[in-house]
């Protein structure tokens, strides 16, 4: 029984990436050189082709996913960055205490961080990470006082730092749209649920 039970929950967890992966591909024909500016695609590709993380296989997926990848290699192209910040903490409390973690959203609100945001937006973000890595010092320096402030569950420090000011005036909006996609309305889902679970008594 149990050797079922976790064959299919394996078969659970692939189904799901396999749903999530599918929302971040185009369905129209196009590629993410279609949707973001020469320039912008250019400078991407040679960047992730420098730190062997290009793949032509990956041009049909969305710019946002595109962001994500840019955004990702850079944090980790810094180095000597603890990732152990807060969310690792509660997992590893839990683990601890033998307590199941659950994941309380579903794929489509997970796929609005690479969906949430315009071409635009999303074009904006990568060549403002590329223009700022080319300051590699600075980069560190910045991401390093960002790390210590999210390990650290510092919530003031952390909106400090929030660029909405850097943003050109004309994607405001966009950004806007896209920060309450991506924090705000899941910060407050997940206060729901936990007020939900709170509420029934059930704490394991």
């Amino acid at each position: 029984a149990d050797k079922r039970q976790h064959f299919a929950e394996r078969v659970r967890v692939v189904q799901q990436l396999q749903d999530f992966y599918g929302k971040l591909v185009y369905t129209d024909g196009t590629t993410v050189k279609d949707h973001l500016s020469e320039e912008t695609y250019e400078k991407m590709k040679e960047y992730l082709t420098k730190y062997n993380a290009y793949n032509p296989m990956l041009e049909s997926y969305v710019a946002g996913f595109w962001a994500n990848q840019v955004e990702s290699i850079s944090i980790l192209s810094t180095g000597d960055l603890d990732t152990e910040g807060v969310d690792s903490k509660f997992i590893s409390m839990a683990n601890e205490d033998g307590k199941k973690v659950v994941n309380i959203e579903t794929v489509d609100i997970q796929s609005q961080l690479f969906l949430g945001g315009s071409d635009e937006l999303f074009d904006y973000k990568i060549a403002d990470i590329l223009n700022k890595t080319e300051d590699s010092e600075a980069y560190t320096k910045e991401f390093a006082e960002f790390y210590d402030n999210w390990a650290s569950g510092d919530i003031d420090k952390l909106d400090e730092e929030d660029d909405e000011d850097d943003v050109p005036e004309d994607l405001k909006d966009d950004y806007e749209e896209y920060m309450d996609a991506i924090l705000y309305d899941r910060n407050d889902g997940m206060a729901a649920k936990a007020e939900e679970y709170i509420k029934n008594g059930d704490n394991n």
